[in-house]
C-alpha cells in the first residue's frame, strides 16, 4: 500500500482497524433532494470511474484555486443546485445563478484557533447560506504534534495552520516549539 506524506502513513500505522471498517462502509458521495433542492455532498470531486477507488489510490481531483470558473469546470459534470464539500481546507463559497458551491472550510486547519462551519436553511422556494467561525482553544491540539512526534508536524503546521505558534509557557519547552517566519 502506497501512502503520500510519511505523516500519512503515520495516521495508518495508529488506525484501529475497527474504525477502518467503519470509514470503507461510508459513501464516496450522497447525491439527494432535501426540501426540492438537489444536493451534492462529497469530501471533493471524484470522477465518475474512481467512485469505488480505495482511498489509498487518492481518487479525489487535484485540487485547485478556489474561484468560481475553477469550482465550475471541477464540477462541470454535477447537476446539483447545492454543492457541499471539503478536502481543501480554505473557505470556498460561491452562489452564482446556477449552482451554489460550498466548503465552509475545515473545522481546525484556519489562520487561528477557529471551527469553521456553514448553515443552510431550505425552504422549498430557496435556500439560504450562513458562514460562521466559533473560537476555541487549541493550544493542547497543536502542542500534541510535538508530544506525538507527528512526521512532518513544521509543514502540517504551517501549511493547516497558517504558522500558529505555541507560545512559551504552554508546557511545551521553547527548543521544541514550532514557529514559522512569514
Amino acid at each position: 500500500m502506497e501512502i503520500h506524506g510519511s505523516h500519512h502513513q503515520w495516521i495508518v500505522e495508529r488506525l484501529d482497524p475497527f474504525y477502518v471498517k467503519r470509514l470503507d462502509l461510508l459513501p464516496r458521495v450522497i447525491d439527494t433532494t432535501i426540501m426540492g433542492h438537489s444536493v451534492l455532498f462529497t469530501h471533493y470531486h471524484i470522477e465518475q470511474g474512481k467512485l469505488s477507488a480505495p482511498s489509498v489510490d487518492a481518487p479525489f481531483s487535484s485540487i485547485v484555486q478556489s474561484t468560481l470558473d475553477n469550482m465550475n469546470n471541477l464540477f462541470r459534470d454535477c447537476h446539483q443546485e447545492l454543492i457541499c464539500f471539503g478536502y481543501h481546507h480554505s473557505t470556498h463559497f460561491f452562489k452564482p445563478e446556477r449552482v451554489t458551491y460550498l466548503n465552509p472550510g475545515s473545522l481546525g486547519c484556519a489562520q487561528g484557533p477557529y471551527a469553521r462551519y456553514a448553515i443552510v436553511t431550505l425552504t422549498s422556494e430557496h435556500f439560504d447560506v450562513s458562514l460562521h467561525k466559533a473560537a476555541y482553544d487549541n493550544h493542547d491540539f497543536l502542542r500534541s504534534y510535538v508530544r506525538l512526534d507527528v512526521p512532518d508536524r513544521e509543514l502540517l503546521i504551517k501549511a493547516f495552520h497558517r504558522n500558529q505558534s505555541l507560545l512559551n509557557g504552554t508546557g511545551v519547552s521553547s527548543k521544541s516549539l514550532i514557529t514559522f517566519d512569514s
